[in-house]
């Protein structure tokens, strides 16, 4: 008989774990049964995120690390399911990787957003065209000016490719050392307007790209990313 996987699984072990007293010898085994029903998971949200300049191996680490902290995190006594809890963890685990590593020069975020909305075009174009976009193609799509497509294209171009000197895998990483308080965020975003909030929870929550929440609020592509631009340097300050 297979062992069951998935979030759901993890929820049942810690369930059953968090039942037993501190010291009980099932407690270790069950979170390490926990954090492996759950490690495809894992694996897929890093997936999501290929292609865009970093490894996918390190990806898949970080999000692994992402999910182990979930694990000990998550409180199995409230009504929020594992997988509520565990997805933005993993999530946000993976965008933090990103704007640190990801970039070699220090670039403003809203012309990092632009940066990552030509890239989503220029994937949806591509599938659509079957060849490469022109720049002038972008620049309709995204409603935007092709000098401000070109602008971003020259950002992502500063993304840092893989180093020969990276640390070595399997060595601790010191952004995993803390865990955005999730009661903070949740705090930052009510001050937000409902648009914004809606924006932020498509693009980041459910991972549709900047076509797609374009299209679920009714705006163009570039207006998509200028708001969500707008809203994340709202909630830095």
């Amino acid at each position: 008989m297979s062992t069951p996987t998935g979030p759901r699984a993890t929820g049942a072990l810690l369930r059953r774990r968090a039942d037993l007293p501190d010291g009980h010898p099932d407690r270790a085994r069950l979170r390490r049964e926990a954090i492996l029903a759950s490690l495809p998971m894992a694996r897929h949200l890093a997936q999501r995120y290929a292609g865009r300049g970093e490894p996918l191996d390190d990806l898949i680490q970080v999000a692994s690390l992402a999910l182990v902290q979930a694990v000990d995190g998550y409180d199995p006594r409230r009504p929020e399911s594992f997988a509520g809890y565990a997805v933005p963890t993993i999530q946000g685990m993976l965008r933090k990787h990103f704007r640190d590593h990801a970039w070699a020069m220090r670039v403003p975020r809203q012309l990092q957003e632009r940066a990552m909305a030509v890239r989503d075009a220029t994937e949806e174009l591509t599938g659509r065209l079957g060849r490469t976009p022109r720049r002038s193609e972008l620049a309709g799509y995204l409603h935007a000016e092709p000098a401000t497509v070109a602008q971003a294209m020259r950002a992502a171009r500063v993304q840092r490719l893989p180093s020969l000197d990276q640390a070595v895998a399997g060595a601790p990483d010191p952004g995993f050392d803390r865990v955005d308080d999730r009661l903070a965020v949740r705090q930052l975003l009510g001050r937000l307007p409902a648009r914004e909030r809606r924006a932020l929870a498509l693009r980041y929550g459910d991972g549709l790209t900047y076509a797609a929440v374009a299209a679920e609020l009714g705006i163009s592509a570039s207006g998509a990313a200028l708001l969500l631009g707008r809203s994340l340097d709202a909630l830095r300050r």
